[in-house]
C-alpha cells in the first residue's frame, strides 16, 4: 500500500511506503439465515447459565470446544474456508492448512466489555457476529509496536489506519473477522440496550494429512 503526498510549498510528491502490514481479513455473509446459531447459542448458555470467565467483564463467555458441537458444525465449516484463503493470501505453503483448536460464544449484555488481550498458541484468530445493535461496541485493533508511541506528537483527526496507534472496527451481522492471533484487541462496552452476540474462534496450522 502506497500513498502519495504533495508539498504545497514544492512541487515534488513524496511516496509512502508501508511496509510489515498486520493483515485483517473480513468478510459479510451477504446470504443465508443463521438465527439457528442464535438459538443454538441461547441452548448452550442455558445448559451452563454461569459461563467461564476469561477477559469478559460481566457478560457471559461460554466453554471453548463448540467446535466440536454438532450444532454449530456449518458455520465451523464456513470459518475453515476462509481461514484457507487467509493462510493463501498470507502465502503459507500448499501443505499446512487450519485446525480450530478452540470456538466459543460471546453475549455481552449492557455495560459488559472485554479487556485488552491476545490469543497465544495459535496463529490465526477471529469472530463472526451474530447480534450488533446500534452503540454496542468496536473490536479495537492496538498497534503490535508500542515502542512506536514513546515520543508520539499530537497527531491529526484524519489520520490513516496504516499509521493509527489503535483502531477500532465496527462489527454488522454476518461479519466474519480473521487476524493474526498475536494481535492485541479489546471489544469497547456495550451501550445499547440490548445483547451483543457472536462467536470467537482460534486456529493453529497443521501439516495436511493427505
Amino acid at each position: 500500500y502506497n500513498e502519495l503526498f504533495r508539498n504545497n510549498k514544492r512541487s515534488t510528491l513524496i511516496e509512502l511506503h508501508s511496509l510489515f502490514i498486520t493483515p485483517v481479513f473480513s468478510v459479510n455473509f451477504t446470504t443465508g439465515d443463521y438465527g439457528d446459531l442464535i438459538k443454538a447459542v441461547r441452548e448452550v448458555q442455558k445448559e451452563d447459565p454461569k459461563g467461564i470467565q476469561k477477559t469478559n467483564q460481566g457478560g457471559w463467555h461460554s466453554r471453548d470446544d463448540l467446535h466440536e458441537d454438532k450444532r454449530f458444525g456449518v458455520i465451523k465449516a464456513d470459518i475453515i474456508h476462509y481461514c484457507i484463503e487467509a493462510l493463501d493470501h498470507l502465502r503459507v505453503e500448499d501443505h499446512c492448512e487450519p485446525e480450530l483448536t478452540g470456538m466459543w460464544a460471546m453475549i455481552n449484555g449492557p455495560g459488559t466489555y472485554n479487556k485488552l488481550h491476545s490469543h497465544p498458541h495459535n496463529y490465526l484468530s477471529g469472530a463472526f457476529y451474530l447480534q450488533v445493535p446500534e452503540n454496542s461496541g468496536k473490536l479495537t485493533f492496538h498497534n503490535p509496536r508500542p515502542q512506536s508511541e514513546v515520543l508520539a506528537p499530537p497527531m491529526k483527526t484524519d489520520q490513516s489506519i496504516h499509521l493509527a496507534p489503535r483502531v477500532g472496527w465496527q462489527p454488522k451481522v454476518k461479519d466474519l473477522l480473521i487476524f493474526p492471533a498475536w494481535l492485541n484487541h479489546e471489544v469497547e462496552i456495550n451501550n445499547s440496550k440490548e445483547d451483543r452476540i457472536m462467536l470467537s474462534f482460534n486456529a493453529k496450522i497443521q501439516r495436511k494429512l493427505n
